[in-house]
């Protein structure tokens, strides 16, 4: 799957699960690099998703 179609995947509702620097390099794209903070660097899978015009970002997820 692309980077695009990643994002586009996020932006109709859907989930991306992944590592600190996949979520980085997706929120680098879509310009909004300044909300992953440096703390989530150490969990290995960070929930990616959007609910209305916010992203979220879950490092607790299991």
């Amino acid at each position: 799957m692309t980077l695009e179609e990643i994002i586009q995947e996020i932006d109709d509702g859907g989930v991306f699960i992944g590592e600190y620097e996949s979520i980085k390099k997706i929120l680098e794209n879509i310009d909004k690099s300044q909300i992953t903070p440096f703390s989530f660097s150490h969990h290995k899978a960070i929930e990616f998703k959007k609910i209305d015009e916010d992203y979220i970002l879950n490092p607790n997820y299991k």
